[in-house]
């Protein structure tokens, strides 16, 4: 559907497309303004206004849309104006990947293994990232931004390396995050 998307983007018309969430069982139908095209781990994603939608919760919001779940996307010959000083970048800027969109930004600060701060220093999750203090064993860093799931999923990927020390909320979140798994590999093997 990329062509028909990138139509409706220069002719600055309205799409009315069909979209498979993997949350949802049913479709939804969505009328958007498409304003931009963004790549996040090899899938393309439409940030788009929701001008109508069969779910009715996100009306004026900006959103979205995985292509790969794209059913059916039509051009329509209803046209719109793009908002005042609109930046695609400036809405991805205190996120890393592509949900979250208008959240509240917050401090994380984590301590990491030395081993692994390394990987940290020459790929940076975000580019708020700051490295707080340095010992023999382990880093802090610290970020500014707002915590979505790919961030955790970021942070994830450190497993035991990582220690989540702000805020409260997220610490707590990795903390019984950790239980469920040990619990997991307490039973049985491939018994639930």
């Amino acid at each position: 559907h990329l062509t028909t998307i990138l139509s409706a983007m220069r002719n600055r018309h309205t799409l009315r497309m069909i979209h498979q969430s993997f949350w949802r069982d049913e479709p939804t139908y969505p009328t958007v303004e498409p304003y931009s095209l963004k790549m996040f781990r090899q899938r393309w994603y439409l940030l788009a206004k929701v001008l109508d939608d069969s779910k009715k919760d996100d009306i004026g919001e900006l959103r979205t849309y995985g292509l790969d779940r794209i059913v059916n996307a039509v051009e329509t010959d209803d046209s719109y104006t793009m908002p005042d000083n609109f930046e695609a970048n400036n809405i991805f800027a205190n996120l890393v990947g592509i949900s979250g969109i208008g959240g509240k930004i917050e401090e994380v600060k984590i301590v990491v293994e030395e081993e692994q701060s390394k990987y940290l220093r020459t790929l940076p999750l975000h580019h708020s990232q700051k490295e707080v203090w340095t010992g023999d064993w382990e880093s802090e860093f610290e970020y500014k931004l707002i915590i979505n799931e790919e961030f955790k999923r970021e942070l994830r990927a450190y497993g035991p390396s990582l220690e989540v020390l702000k805020p409260d909320w997220l610490r707590e979140e990795f903390r019984e995050e950790t239980e469920r798994t040990l619990r997991a590999y307490k039973k049985p093997k491939g018994k639930k």
